[in-house]
């Protein structure tokens, strides 16, 4: 490998001065962004190797050779001409930019937002620096200064993209209006490429309960494009809370038979499902769920719930006990499957179940009343009525009437 590397170098130097051997140093930069411009970036790398021999400090021919090693997929050798750039050139916002580009591919976002800040101080008015800069704010969910920085970018140059991340931003802040309002400048400013604009603005209307300009924005997708998972996908949310279920679960179906592999499509139905009261069609969509994504919590959970109102314990049982073994933080879990055990009569099982449950959340007094109910069976009276005295006292009046059966004064 490293005499692969070796014998690239020297075939690069070799050709670097066949290429502009006695000619200009300018001849050579020209002739390397014609390479970079057809999309031809080793031979322009090339190029500009030849016109660094004579003059190594080339601003431009630095940079440009940085942009072509970025495109060839030279990160390390594009950050290395960066790095030249700044040391010679500290005012050239360009390297800068660059910089934080490729520092932000490589997942270094906060020496990225370092980059772009200080792209932003040499020149204030650079669209790209606050754009990207917004973008790792939004992954880092620093979410005022991701939007300050669109704001900055709509002052900048008022595009579709900039309202619509400032939509989305203002919607991740829970400001539905502000994101409508903004979502609707992008749709203006875009009239022939709208539909993610629509869905967006849909989403926000219908958080907002305007259920109807939802569904009259997903109307106008779907005419244009009527095999839009999405819009169905969302067009069957308003449906569903505005309750017209009917509508709700056509839409999600249509959704399903266009992609089977959205797992939000699934659990969105399964919420109807369980709302109608339908436990065939819900055992089918949350068996269908747990299938395509084992580990997924909340469809563990509600298998269990829904085997545990069918007085399927072991079923139950297996549900809870696949959650635990993934998130054994969950006291509301620990507590469903002790009440399995209650009903298996595994009364010592369960009490390590709600010793648990009591551990995470001592304030409940339902923990210590079914407490109490396990160590009843198990005879040990002076613990239960412990157990119900704590009870009581939280508030939960329902272990009033077992102490009173089993505790004497």
């Amino acid at each position: 490998m490293k005499g692969a590397f070796l014998l690239f170098v020297l075939y690069v130097l070799l050709v670097s001065q066949a290429i502009c051997q006695n000619i200009s140093m300018d001849s050579c930069f020209l002739k390397g962004k014609q390479a970079f411009e057809k999309g031809n970036f080793e031979k322009a790398i090339v190029a500009f190797n030849a016109s660094l021999k004579i003059n190594p400090k080339s601003e431009e021919v630095l940079f440009f050779r940085a942009k072509a090693n970025k495109e060839a997929g030279n990160t390390f050798y594009a950050i290395l001409d960066c790095d030249t750039l700044i040391s010679l050139y500290p005012e050239d916002f360009r390297a800068f930019l660059l910089r934080g580009d490729l520092k932000s591919v490589m997942g270094f976002n906060e020496e990225a937002i370092t980059d772009y800040t200080r792209a932003i101080e040499i020149d204030n008015t650079s669209y790209t620096a606050y754009f990207n800069r917004a973008v790792l704010y939004n992954i880092q969910h620093k979410n005022f200064e991701a939007l300050d920085d669109i704001n900055k970018c709509i002052e900048i140059a008022p595009g579709q993209e900039a309202f619509y991340f400032a939509g989305f931003l203002q919607f991740k802040l829970g400001y539905d209006a502000e994101a409508v309002q903004m979502f609707s400048k992008a749709i203006k400013k875009a009239p022939e490429n709208t539909a993610k604009y629509y869905i967006a603005r849909a989403e926000a209307y219908t958080r907002m309960g305007q259920y109807t300009d939802a569904i009259k924005d997903l109307d106008k997708v779907l005419k244009k494009d009527p095999r839009n998972a999405q819009a169905f996908f969302k067009r069957a949310q308003a449906f569903r809370y505005s309750q017209n279920y009917s509508k709700a679960l056509s839409d999600l179906n249509t959704a399903i038979s266009i992609d089977k592999t959205d797992i939000a499509f699934f659990e969105s139905r399964a919420k109807i499902f369980k709302l109608l009261g339908n436990k065939i069609l819900l055992m089918s969509d949350l068996k269908h769920i747990v299938g395509m994504e084992p580990g997924n919590l909340n469809g563990l959970y509600n298998l269990g719930v829904l085997y545990q109102e069918m007085n399927k314990w072991i079923e139950a049982d297996s549900m809870f006990s696949a959650y635990l073994s993934l998130n054994p933080g969950n006291y509301k879990v620990f507590v469903a499957r002790a009440e399995v055990k209650i009903k298996e009569a595994a009364f010592e099982k369960a009490v390590l179940d709600l010793d648990t449950a009591i551990e995470l959340n001592p304030s409940n007094g339902k923990f210590f009343y079914l407490r109490a109910r396990c160590y009843k069976e198990l005879k040990n009276i002076q613990a239960a009525c412990e157990d119900l005295t704590t009870s009581y006292s939280l508030g939960y009046t329902k272990s009033a009437d077992l102490k009173l059966q089993i505790c004497t004064q």
